[in-house]
């Protein structure tokens, strides 16, 4: 079939299938649409990223990215209403659809991916100053090039590999949080002298998650992740700020990407300050909004919001940029954060950082890494936030330095 000026008509079965590619922030495809006329398929081009891009398959359906996208990626947003009421009226169907750019950076991913192996857990880098997220990892995951073979083995199997850890994942914080409780106590009081006998056997009795000298002072303790530190820096915050801290960093409630993401509630009353100090309680959150309170210290106490979907490829009039879903956040004092981030600077290298410990669940331990770059980092300011399912300390801290120094960008 041609059209007046002899080009090709499209027939129904490409109207259905034409969909949009999803792009990262390079214009590097992730999913393509392959095959001919009556017999296409999407095939995705970088499986390890199936935990976030999703699948839309006949069978089982959309999930990830590829569902919450899906009116760009079928035409049906980001067309002239015109071009949409035409083909629809010509052909029963929306017009081809659109490509969507990704913050994501594929060379970043991959290295990001390669350095969390085999270890079950999640990672999200991020530009800290724009909120735009770089990489998200989750393992384990699964191939969405074979999910029709695989189906079976994915919904059964204990290590949950269609669960995207890193948005959806519901983790106690543990020690993590000191840097923040940190940060706001600095906000509004000077900070108080650090107990040293909390500290005596080189951080035996202070539940450090890797071991201290023995003099220590609160940023070697926080950045150690002692919890006897973030227990000290709760008594001093009480419990109301404590959770009005936990609120302003968006503990409580999802951060608004284009994905499902899972929050937890604030708790109706504190029953044990202590356990809400050290990360633990009823506290759960997931790496996403982990990484968007790194940010919040990184870029002078102001937390970005975060974005994942930046830019529609439309024919006309051109791309249309995807603004962000909600505001930032201003949470530290600018003087605070960049204080905080001086006293958990690295040695020698423009980066900061902690390295947490938490119980989840009876004799289940995570331990994370959260950290971000200083002003002398030279290129993009970052943020992230890993977690393993394993108390492996050292693993996290190097695995979180080498994503970092891995990952300078203009």
């Amino acid at each position: 079939l041609l059209d007046r000026a002899d080009n090709p008509r499209r027939t129904i079965a490409d109207l259905y299938v034409q969909r949009g590619t999803l792009l990262d922030r390079q214009d590097r495809p992730i999913n393509i649409t392959q095959g001919v006329s009556g017999d296409f398929s999407r095939e995705y081009l970088y499986p390890d990223l199936s935990s976030v891009v999703g699948y839309t398959n006949p069978v089982y359906g959309q999930a990830g990215l590829e569902a919450e996208l899906d009116p760009y990626l079928r035409g049906l947003k980001g067309n002239r209403a015109s071009l949409i009421w035409w083909d629809h009226l010509l052909y029963g169907q929306p017009p081809p659809g659109l490509d969507v750019r990704l913050s994501l950076d594929l060379t970043i991913q991959q290295k990001v991916d390669h350095l969390l192996g085999e270890y079950h857990g999640a990672v999200v880098l991020m530009n800290a100053k724009t909120g735009e997220i770089l990489a998200m990892a989750s393992h384990p995951t699964f191939d969405a090039n074979t999910l029709e073979k695989d189906w079976q083995n994915l919904v059964t199997s204990n290590s949950a590999p269609l669960l995207d850890r890193a948005t959806q994942g519901q983790y106690s914080p543990g020690t993590s949080v000191g840097p923040f409780e940190l940060a706001y106590l600095a906000g509004i009081q000077s900070l108080p002298s650090l107990p040293q006998y909390l500290f005596s056997n080189s951080g035996a009795s202070a539940q450090c998650s890797l071991p201290v000298e023995n003099s220590i002072d609160w940023g070697t303790a926080v950045a150690h992740g002692c919890k006897a530190a973030t227990i000290e820096l709760g008594r001093n915050l009480g419990g109301d700020i404590l959770l009005q801290l936990y609120r302003k960093l968006g503990f409580f409630q999802a951060p608004a990407i284009p994905l499902p993401v899972f929050s937890s509630p604030a708790p109706t009353k504190i029953t044990n300050l202590e356990d809400l100090s050290s990360g633990q309680e009823s506290l759960k959150i997931n790496p996403l909004q982990l990484a968007l309170a790194s940010a919040a210290l990184t870029n002078n106490g102001e937390q970005p919001a975060p974005r994942l979907a930046l830019t529609v490829i439309t024919p006309h009039p051109g791309p249309v940029v995807l603004p962000a879903e909600s505001q930032p956040v201003q949470v530290f004092q600018p003087a605070s954060a960049q204080a905080v981030v001086q006293m958990l600077q690295v040695a020698d290298h423009p980066e900061w950082e902690t390295i947490g410990s938490a119980q989840n669940g009876t004799n289940k331990w995570l331990t994370w890494y959260v950290g971000g770059t200083t002003s002398d980092w030279q290129g993009t300011p970052l943020a992230i936030a890993l977690v393993i399912e394993e108390n492996d300390p050292a693993a996290a801290q190097q695995i979180g330095r080498d994503i970092l120094e891995s990952a300078q960008i203009p």
